[in-house]
């Protein structure tokens, strides 16, 4: 005669091994699930910086204009440019503009220049950007009220580089892209 209590010891133990395996299963399909969903959600951004290699810089007056056309991926969660303030710290005075535009989208925020203490540091683009999406958009920074020797060096590489387009200055181009760094 077998043994019964043997044999429930054993079924039990394969229940037991059996919710054991399947809650195992059931939390790496939740996991995997939870990681799709937070790529879905969040989506998959590209992050981009130019190359500080060969950098130039232009001192910005009053009625400067830098453009620079970037590309999006999907969206954009930050936008960086870079700049020097010639070691004068608090002593440039005066404001700058940045701006985003995407077809009928812009946003704009100014920077009072002097609150950039850091020389060769980069700038925020503080304004949301969540509005903006995959596809080409034009940054534009131009100077509201600023004067050589008391103002902002924006830097842009010499040299083209093939994944972003060159920059103009006052609707002129130059050899290169602006410095700036996007995800």
């Amino acid at each position: 005669m077998r043994d019964s209590k043997g044999e429930k010891q054993r079924l039990a133990d394969r229940r037991k091994a059996f919710l054991r395996n399947t809650a195992l299963i059931f939390l790496v399909v939740l996991w995997s699930v939870a990681s799709y969903i937070q790529w879905a959600v969040e989506g998959r951004t590209v992050a981009f910086q130019i190359p500080l290699e060969n950098v130039v810089t232009i001192e910005m007056q009053q009625g400067d204009v830098f453009t620079q056309e970037i590309q999006i991926n999907r969206f954009i969660k930050d936008l960086k440019i870079l700049e020097a303030n010639g070691g004068r710290g608090s002593e440039n005075h005066g404001t700058i503009r940045l701006t985003l535009r995407q077809g009928d989208i812009s946003e704009s925020c100014d920077v009072d220049i002097s609150e950039v203490l850091v020389d060769w540091s980069y700038v925020d683009f503080s304004e949301t950007l969540k509005h903006f999406h995959d596809g080409s958009a034009t940054l534009e920074i131009e100077s509201l009220d600023t004067q050589y020797g008391s103002s902002l060096f924006i830097s842009y590489t010499g040299q083209d580089i093939y994944e972003i387009p060159a920059a103009t200055f006052n609707g002129e181009p130059l050899p290169g892209p602006l410095c700036v760094q996007y995800k």
